[in-house]
């Protein structure tokens, strides 16, 4: 499944979500691979959204979360993520902010810097 997104009209969202398969990245002409980073934190993004609607007012989503990391290959993505600092998640918050609905980008940021065992930058 290839996700033809966003609308064109959407011209600053990175190039790398135009052609992006949520559950396995493939390469396409004009398009790039994503980052395992870039890829864990669509898929998170994805998750929340999913959560939000799909099951409004679950309280503890650990394990249907477990469930969807599982499921989705988190595992192999967390293997060839490399070093992350919180900069790093916050640079990619802001470089995803029109991903999708801004509730499901900041769960998603708060989300990876948990699994990522990073921690939270100071306001």
């Amino acid at each position: 499944m290839v996700i033809h997104w966003p609308p064109a009209y959407w011209t600053s969202v990175p190039k790398e979500l135009y052609c992006a398969d949520i559950h396995a990245i493939h390469r396409h002409s004009g398009c790039h691979a994503m980052s395992p980073l870039e890829q864990l934190f669509i898929l998170e993004v994805e998750f929340r959204r999913k959560l939000r609607t799909d099951a409004p007012g679950t309280g503890d989503a650990a394990a249907i979360h477990t469930s969807y990391a599982l499921q989705s290959g988190y595992e192999q993505l967390l293997k060839r993520v490399g070093r992350i600092t919180a900069t790093d998640i916050e640079a990619l918050r802001e470089r995803m902010s029109l991903a999708g609905d801004a509730r499901d980008v900041l769960n998603a940021r708060d989300s990876m810097t948990k699994i990522l065992g990073i921690r939270p930058i100071e306001t």
